[in-house]
């Protein structure tokens, strides 16, 4: 928390920008999720006669040598020179014996960042935070805010590059170098990127989907922007579980947003888990119909004491492995219904078949079909190691923790959910939130990991806005003078 004269903000910092990133003040506040932002483009160059092509003719690469004192395993520097050669559309990454390969970037000539959150964190209203999103100096960035007079706000945002031709899935593939048509200069204005503001609908939501989705019905139609902004791919069932929570209840109090954001139920057990058990009820096989019973009787959530995730999301990514072309649901997605579809099992016979492979191995790894979730998925720092709570995205908890399976068959969670608050903006302001892989990566301090065990049992705590909370809760008091 920052608290100045003028000023007071809380929140969190994003690693190496030194000022908060994702907070609230008293009058509102901000969050971020990573959007589908395409500022880096890798262009192929055909190379001849110790240039390369462009337009017809053979322009020569622009050499330069940087020199690096590179620190060595025992302490001492080295210096070392690197060559760097120049194309029009930027440095080489690499090259063979006909091509070469350069990266050009957008937004390297940004450098007010930190004026830009400075002035998001001071803004009172719409108008003074919308004039911070128009400077543009973040590189990339979904960004959502809420006040306490009632506005909501959203803006698919970052350096995008203005480009001439061509949409996000070209140019999310390798570039023809050798055309001018190709080459972009400069970065979109404000007004050519999605933001809307006070949607009917009255919410704004997004779980890394494309902006076409964040609200609904939808207020942004991808036909009204340049075709590389962003794809129109589906949003998948996290979003659509984040979708789902908000229009099927049309009062929300603070207590039930607080559940919403905890919630582990898997969306897509809730879309065909129930296709699954009428296929599967029908087989005789011994491990099909325990793993049926079991299934028939989870609560269809990621809960530490939750029995049968493991095996259902065991079962989920055998399905998604499936080769491509081949249809999964018998109901494809459909951008006009985002958060229904897609729905039904195309192949009830292989997904019963598939539900014995995976029965099959979570009985081999665990010994058991019924093992609990938070047994299977861990959440280890330090010295902790308890149940994880959350499941994978992929399946559609809105609450994440993913992680790799190690030797001993357990799954140590290493991503998903960092910080996490719900804020009412009222008198007082009101604000709950999370922190789970602590405020320090120091293996000494007690923050390490102090709040695991409000991940684990899907808990969060309150946040001390106000000067006498932060007092009545102080754990040290340190004053630094200037010298």
């Amino acid at each position: 928390q920052l608290e100045i004269p003028s000023q007071s903000v809380y929140g969190v910092s994003l690693i190496g920008i030194p000022m908060v990133g994702i907070g609230f003040n008293e009058y509102g506040g901000w969050t971020h999720t990573v959007n589908e932002y395409d500022g880096v483009d890798i262009y192929e160059l055909t190379l001849k006669e110790g240039g390369y092509v462009f337009d017809g003719e053979i322009l020569p690469f622009e050499t330069s040598t940087e020199t690096y004192a590179v620190k060595q395993a025992d302490g001492s520097l080295k210096t070392q020179e690197l060559v760097i050669q120049k194309s029009v559309h930027g440095p080489l990454l690499s090259q063979t014996d006909e091509k070469a390969y350069a990266v050009r970037f957008s937004g390297l000539e940004s450098f007010g960042m930190l004026q830009q959150y400075w002035d998001m964190a001071a803004a009172k209203n719409l108008s003074e935070f919308e004039a911070a999103q128009k400077q543009l100096q973040m590189p990339f960035f979904n960004t959502f805010y809420a006040n306490s007079e009632g506005d909501i706000y959203y803006l698919h945002g970052g350096a995008l590059p203005n480009r001439k031709k061509g949409d996000h899935e070209f140019w999310s593939g390798l570039i023809p170098g050798d055309r001018s048509e190709f080459l972009w200069q400069g970065t979109l204005g404000y007004d050519a990127l999605p933001q809307f503001s006070n949607p009917a609908a009255g919410f704004i939501q997004n779980a890394n989907e494309p902006p076409w989705y964040t609200t609904f019905p939808p207020v942004l139609k991808s036909e009204d922007y340049l075709p590389f902004v962003a794809s129109r791919e589906e949003a998948w069932f996290r979003p659509q579980h984040s979708m789902r929570q908000v229009i099927e209840d049309t009062s929300i109090t603070f207590e039930e947003l607080v559940e919403m954001k905890q919630s582990t139920q898997l969306e897509l057990a809730d879309r065909i888990l129930p296709e699954l058990l009428e296929a599967a009820a029908s087989s005789t096989t011994p491990i099909v119909v325990e793993a049926r019973d079991i299934l028939a009787n989870w609560d269809r959530q990621a809960n530490a004491d939750s029995r049968g995730a493991v095996l259902f999301i065991a079962w989920a990514e055998y399905f998604f492995e499936q080769e491509e072309g081949n249809p999964l649901f018998a109901t494809p997605w459909d951008e006009d219904n985002p958060y229904t579809t897609p729905d039904g099992l195309a192949n009830t016979e292989m997904a019963v078949a598939l539900l014995e492979k995976a029965a099959t191995q979570i009985k081999a790894t665990h010994g058991t079909l019924d093992i609990a979730y938070g047994d299977a998925y861990r959440l280890r720092r330090g010295d902790v190691d308890m149940p994880a709570s959350g499941g994978p995205s992929f399946v559609g908890a809105y609450k994440i923790a993913e992680g790799r399976m190690g030797e001993d068959g357990i799954t140590t969670i290493s991503s998903g959910n960092t910080f996490s608050a719900v804020v009412e903006f009222g008198t007082p302001l009101k604000a709950v939130g999370s922190l789970p892989y602590g405020t320090s990566s120091q293996e000494a301090s007690p923050h390490i990991s102090d709040q695991l065990s409000l991940f684990s049992k899907n808990e969060m705590r309150p946040i001390w806005f106000y000067e006498e909370d932060v007092e009545e809760n102080a754990m040290r008091t340190e004053t630094l003078l200037a010298e």
